[in-house]
């Protein structure tokens, strides 16, 4: 089906029960938020489109207004990358658990479509995160690639 509400409410009596598992495909279109926990067990596939990292993103954010906030993360994380960027810090999150966050991706890859920009994106995890970094390119001798 088709969820129009750029956040989802779970209703249930305890933390456990307001939950969503996804075992197959999300790519959502912007942010996707979940009030409750999200996970992201093995078999699913994480499609994302960032524009504009910081500005234009997509992402999926567990919350933690009325219990939950907990984020799992495993599976496959696909980063479909179109525009302008700019290398290096800050990152950007991607995937947030007001809470926490537990697991990586057990893969990634990502579609670059820029022009001329020299960087490698990475993804990086902290306890609530993970997060879109943009690696310069370096040459021989430490300088970065114009």
């Amino acid at each position: 089906g088709t969820v129009s509400s750029p956040t989802i409410f779970l209703n249930g009596s305890t933390d456990m029960s307001k939950q969503i598992n996804v075992y197959g495909t999300l790519a959502p279109s912007l942010t996707f938020g979940i009030e409750g926990n999200v996970n992201l067990l093995s078999k699913s596939n994480t499609i994302l489109h960032v524009t504009n990292p910081g500005v234009t993103a997509d992402g999926v954010f567990a919350y933690n207004h009325t219990g939950g906030g907990h984020m799992t993360l495993d599976g496959r994380l696909t980063v479909i990358m179109n525009g302008s960027f700019t290398p290096g810090p800050p990152s950007y999150p991607i995937m947030h658990g007001d809470a926490d966050r537990s697991g990586q991706f057990a893969s990634y890859s990502f579609m670059v479509t820029s022009s001329g920009q020299c960087f490698t994106p990475i993804i990086n995890y902290d306890a609530n995160n993970a997060l879109l970094y943009l690696q310069p390119c370096l040459l021989s001798g430490g300088v970065n690639d114009p």
